[in-house]
């Protein structure tokens, strides 16, 4: 029996080392997880890349479950080291190693938790505490020192006993001496409205809705997703007759309008279970040398090949519902998912990524 060919078990980038060069986040590898699960981990490490750590919290958070992946659980301890709260990371990792024993990761973070580390992370913050608690300190001191000079400056104050009343006659208005203060002419003008609203999680900046023949494309507040109408892969992994035009179309159609986002070609398989004669371990194997042949035609079109990523769902879910032939066939195919690789703020229009 011909081994079973080795593939990549999990969602990376096709070109890491070009990704590398152009100092963008390594994705690594990501077993287990669905696809949703790798889009916020994404998202989640581009955040904590740029200090946002209650962002990447809130947004790992939201993924937590009896089925999170290990290493969206690690990502998330992680970063509640980065905040200080051990406690709750040594419990996700504790977490993972209840699945995963022979989790090397988990261990070696745990390990690190029962050695002096910790101790000396949480002197280094309370020394840094103590240290601004101090420096608010000395600058109030400060501030209340002036306030007193500048009393004294001004002369005692004045007994109203001493007052001489005057005739309103004697009341005159005192002269004007406004200073014209310079204003920035260049500087937005914000709205009482604006600055007092409640802030807001940064929304992604979604490419727009564009058409490819023989597909349906639809966006949400996350994704753009191309979804094909007919299965691109009959049998096994070979092309159907109109599938590399459909590719073909869809690549230059994306690299045309959205042209900042990571495109993830995930490949998917029908329900049915591969026989024992089959050449690949399972429908995921299968799933993802699909991903790799339709990744193949991409990188053929206008798209920038450090921006393609592989992705398999296998044969859950099933893009099509449904158990007759033509269904089955539909499914044996690949969708195409855009993320966008910024993110703006509804408020100031501004990247935030």
């Amino acid at each position: 029996m011909p081994e079973s060919p080795k593939v990549p078990t999990a969602l990376h980038a096709v070109t890491p080392s070009h990704e590398a060069r152009r100092g963008k986040m390594s994705l690594g590898m990501v077993s287990g997880a669905s696809v949703a699960d790798v889009l916020d981990l994404i998202a989640a490490r581009h955040l904590a890349a740029n200090g946002q750590i209650d962002e990447a919290e809130m947004l790992l958070s939201l993924r937590v479950s009896s089925s999170t992946p290990s290493t969206t659980l690690d990502m998330l301890a992680r970063v509640m080291i980065r905040k200080g709260e051990f406690g709750k990371a040594r419990q996700l990792w504790l977490t993972i190693l209840e699945r995963d024993p022979e989790n090397q990761a988990a261990k070696s973070a745990l390990s690190r938790l029962r050695t002096p580390w910790l101790a000396i992370a949480v002197a280094k913050r309370i020394c840094i505490l103590a240290a601004i608690s101090l420096g608010v300190t000395l600058a109030m001191i400060g501030l209340f020192a002036l306030s007193g000079l500048r009393f004294y400056q001004d002369g005692p104050p004045v007994s109203l006993s001493k007052v001489e009343p005057v005739g309103a006659s004697a009341l005159t208005a005192p002269k004007s001496h406004a200073v014209a203060l310079p204003t920035n002419t260049h500087a937005p003008a914000v709205s009482e409205q604006a600055s007092s609203a409640p802030w807001e999680h940064p929304r992604r900046r979604m490419p727009p809705l564009f058409t490819v023949s023989g597909a349906t494309v639809t966006t949400n507040l996350m994704e753009t997703q191309v979804v094909f109408h007919e299965g691109l892969f009959p049998y096994r992994c070979e092309f159907a007759q109109s599938a590399r035009l459909r590719l073909e179309e869809a690549g230059r159609a994306i690299a045309e309008h959205a042209p900042d986002c990571w495109v993830i070609v995930e490949g998917h398989t029908d329900s049915d279970p591969l026989p024992a004669s089959s050449p690949f371990k399972d429908n995921y194997t299968l799933a993802m040398h699909r991903a790799l042949a339709a990744v193949e035609v991409l990188k053929t079109t206008p798209i920038p090949t450090g921006d393609i990523l592989i992705a398999s769902a296998g044969n859950l879910p099933s893009i099509f519902p449904g158990d007759d032939y033509d269904t089955k066939v539909r499914n044996r195919t690949v969708v195409i998912r855009l993320l966008p690789k910024t993110t703006t703020d509804e408020r100031t229009g501004e990247d935030t990524l």
